[in-house]
């Protein structure tokens, strides 16, 4: 990670943030597409529940709410 850049802690808790202000959810899962592993983020209304398994790349819900993925979120901020 560069000295400039923000460490997946901060950028998730910025994510969170922003969700917050406007009233909306945002959900943590396992991706199950890479083979990488790591997680993907999605953020939704309230009202919308995240999918139960695998969300496909080329779904509709993906494409309309994914924001990032992240190899690894830590505990606490790296940066």
């Amino acid at each position: 990670m560069s000295e400039l850049t923000q460490c997946n802690y901060c950028s998730l808790r910025d994510v969170k943030r922003q969700a917050a202000h406007v009233g909306k959810h945002v959900h943590i899962k396992r991706d199950y597409n890479g083979e990488l592993g790591g997680v993907d983020v999605y953020v939704t209304p309230v009202s919308v529940d995240l999918p139960e398994g695998e969300i496909p790349r080329a779904s509709e819900f993906f494409q309309q709410y994914w924001v990032a993925w992240f190899m690894e979120v830590t505990k606490s901020c790296c940066c």
